[in-house]
């Protein structure tokens, strides 16, 4: 499915609110309080501010809004948060979501702080090359290692010398 996108503003705000207020998504979610209008106003106008802090909306071919990606610098590191509206959801949009939203910053070190009982998340998370970087009881957190299926494809050629290169071919291309 061709998605659209657009850098997320200040028009997107009650758009915003409603999707992180959503009590479906507060269920899942780190942060699982009702946040009130004015807090998240303040909330938003602080994040737009910052440069560090970025964010994409993703419509469908309908130019429905769909959900968001964004992204925050929280001391050296960037995290990535992605919520989408539910009639959305189970379709494979947040993998494409995160993937081009992936593709628009310039950093490849990313992280997901993800609440444990978040099942969906941690495998989205998983299939774009996450994995377990820390945890606690309630959250684990989550790290991007665009390199570490291609490292291991290298080794397992090198081992592995007389066997077709095209099939190491073929697993890149998978992991890329």
């Amino acid at each position: 499915m061709s998605l659209k996108i657009e850098k997320l503003n200040k028009k997107h705000s009650k758009f915003l609110y409603e999707l992180r207020n959503d009590e479906e998504n507060r269920k899942i979610s780190i942060f699982k309080k009702f946040i009130l209008l004015n807090n998240y106003k303040i909330w938003l106008s602080n994040f737009l501010k910052n440069p560090n802090s970025s964010g994409f909306i993703f419509y469908d071919k309908k130019n429905s809004k769909i959900g968001y990606v964004r992204f925050n610098k929280v001391k050296k590191k960037i995290f990535v948060s992605i919520a989408i509206i539910k009639k959305f959801q189970n379709k494979g949009l947040s993998k494409i979501m995160l993937k081009k939203a992936e593709d628009l910053t310039k950093t490849k070190s990313l992280y997901a702080s993800i609440n444990k009982k978040n099942l969906k998340s941690i495998a989205l998370f998983r299939s774009l090359n996450y994995y377990k970087y820390s945890s606690t009881k309630q959250i684990i957190i989550m790290k991007k290692n665009p390199k570490k299926y291609l490292d291991i494809i290298d080794k397992i050629e090198k081992i592995r010398s007389k066997n077709n290169v095209n099939w190491m071919d073929i697993l890149r291309l998978a992991f890329k």
